[in-house]
């Protein structure tokens, strides 16, 4: 199984040093594995089907923390599109706040008027 997760993701590389990119993968990997072991115990099944599945959640939440690596330094390299994001994530949470007071001050007038 080793052999097969390695062939999957060695295509998966960073634009970054490639001193840095071997920290970093080798970080994401032991990430990986520890999520993948924890959750793979989770599960009442035989020694087989239990690597199989610590393989599979390796692999996903491998990929899924390469993602977010890749875009944060895609985000470093153009200062212009990180502002761009880092302006819509504030707008977003400055939205999400005022949704929240609004409920919270529907369900206590809704309490009240009872």
């Amino acid at each position: 199984m080793k052999f097969i997760f390695d062939l999957l993701v060695s295509p998966f590389g960073l634009p970054i040093n490639p001193v840095q990119e071997y920290i970093l993968l080798a970080i994401v990997g032991g990430i990986a594995f520890l999520l993948a072991y924890r959750l793979a115990g989770r599960f009442g099944m035989d020694s087989r089907e239990r690597k199989v599945l610590h393989w599979t959640f390796r692999f996903i939440i491998f990929i899924a923390l390469w993602v977010i690596i890749r875009v944060f330094i895609w985000l470093y390299k153009n200062p212009f599109y990180a502002a761009i994001v880092f302006g819509c994530v504030i707008l977003s949470a400055i939205g999400v706040v005022i949704v929240l007071f609004i409920r919270k001050h529907k369900q206590k007038n809704s309490k009240d008027s009872e």
